[in-house]
């Protein structure tokens, strides 16, 4: 694996390239793009060179960044192997702007798939599968020990997880949404801090019924399980892979009701109109009223075992990285399809096998 941030580490190798707080990607972000595709263009070229210089091997190449897809595309076929190019599209845009420059496309969300596989002319190949979660985690805490950790000192909590912003997470409905709960609930909100005055904002309206708090990624398995109801007040996502976290820990999902949400959530979820205000508060009221937030542990844990766990995505995952293109030819609304078609690659190679694949 090839990546711009983070440890090198055995089997990691880590582009010396700027990265997007960079001193050189911060400047050139004044006159074109943005940081993260300055950040983007260096690491791809560094990696074509690289390639080159060292006549490495690939049988396909896979990125997650549409700037690295872009870059390399036009040159992938002439590196030694002629690797295809995988893109996982993992964001919300048309597929006009992404079918001609990856040699597969690899969609997260079945909205993204079913507006790919209308447009009949594009030269890309596309699969459906999903993000995944591991399902061998489980926290370390009990309930009531993860909430005093975490001060949680009402009846109930709504947990909401992700960066707080304004735009994307809209983080201040949440807020404005608990504000209109009894005093049996608090507000948990668990990311990094993009816009202080909702922090600010929370923390005047809801007092001590408020908790914010950055963890590390493998301690969220107690953060969930102090929780009764998870709540995401998005209405534009990708995915949202914090939607498999609230399934695995069985909790109940308020989210936006659109057709990927559904997709992902089914019976996991009351999918209510997030622009309205009050539609959230009136669905956890009504969860809080029939009184049965445990029921959703077995209906959430069912889901993660049959559609979104590690091990029921494995198989769809090795077959789309070892060039046995797994296309979903069945799309169902409240379950995984199970009609699946294998595809060859698009490239036939002369040599079978290739040292390693790479990954943005």
């Amino acid at each position: 694996m090839f990546t711009g941030r983070g440890p090198e580490t055995e089997g990691v190798v880590r582009a010396p390239t700027p990265s997007r707080s960079h001193p050189v990607a911060r400047r050139l972000a004044r006159y074109r793009k943005d940081r993260l595709f300055w950040e983007s263009l260096f690491f791809a070229l560094w990696f074509l060179v690289r390639a080159i210089f060292k006549q490495d091997r690939f049988d396909r190449i896979m990125t997650i960044e549409p700037t690295v897809r872009r870059v390399l595309f036009p040159f992938v076929r002439y590196l030694p192997g002629a690797p295809e190019l995988v893109w996982t599209h993992g964001l919300n845009n048309e597929p006009s702007g992404y079918l001609h420059d990856a040699d597969v496309v690899h969609e997260v969300n079945v909205e993204n798939f079913e507006r790919a596989t209308s447009i009949e002319n594009r030269s890309a190949q596309i699969a459906l599968i999903p993000h995944f979660v591991d399902d061998s985690q489980s926290p370390s805490l009990l309930k009531e020990e993860a909430r005093n950790r975490l001060g949680i000192k009402t009846k109930y909590a709504l947990l909401g997880v992700g960066r707080i912003d304004a735009t994307v997470k809209r983080s201040q409905h949440l807020v404005a949404e608990v504000a209109k709960l009894s005093d049996d609930w608090t507000l948990v909100l668990v990311g990094s801090v993009g816009e202080p005055r909702i922090v600010e904002d929370a923390v005047a309206a809801l007092d001590h019924k408020f908790v914010h708090v950055q963890v590390d990624a493998q301690d969220m398995p107690d953060v969930y399980v102090a929780a009764d109801v998870f709540a995401h007040a998005a209405i534009n996502e990708g995915f949202g892979i914090v939607f498999l976290e609230a399934m695995h820990a069985g909790l109940p999902i308020v989210a936006h009701d659109r057709r990927s949400f559904d997709w992902i959530l089914g019976e996991s979820a009351r999918l209510v109109d997030m622009t309205i205000s009050g539609t959230l508060a009136n669905a956890v009221i009504q969860l809080e009223k029939e009184g049965n937030l445990a029921s959703f542990k077995e209906v959430g844990s069912r889901r993660i075992a049959t559609m979104f766990g590690w091990s029921a995505l494995a198989g769809d995952y090795h077959k789309l990285l070892s060039g046995e293109l797994v296309e979903h030819c069945a799309v169902a609304t409240a379950r995984r399809p199970s009609s699946l078609v294998a595809l060859r690659s698009r490239r036939r190679r002369a040599h079978p096998s290739r040292r390693l694949d790479s990954r943005d």
